[in-house]
């Protein structure tokens, strides 16, 4: 399941293991598209890796710490440290090809 993140529980539900987190906003019509993607991404590998989704507008610090300028910005985590960060919107095909430098399935 793609978790909720907030500014609040970031560093709880992305400080161990790897995380793919999406920065996004509801207005955003590149991020309703890269939402589903997040999702069926999370059935493939969500017992590998944690998913989540952090809305810019309602959680500035966190957006502010990884100085998310542009949105949806993909950011993989390892152990709560940015290993990579993508910009814009990427299929499922491109992010389960970076995921897997990282992540044996």
């Amino acid at each position: 399941m793609v978790k909720r993140l907030t500014d609040e529980n970031f560093r709880q539900e992305t400080g161990n293991g790897f995380s793919l987190v999406a920065f996004i906003a509801s207005w955003c019509p590149p991020c309703k598209r890269q939402a589903p993607v997040i999702d069926e991404l999370d059935a493939e590998v969500g017992k590998l890796i944690t998913l989540g989704k952090l809305d810019t507008d309602e959680n500035p610090e966190t957006s502010k710490e990884f100085s998310i300028m542009s949105i949806p910005t993909l950011i993989l985590l390892k152990d709560g440290k940015k290993v990579e960060q993508l910009t814009g919107f990427h299929s499922k095909a491109e992010l389960t090809d970076m995921l897997g430098k990282y992540i044996d399935r």
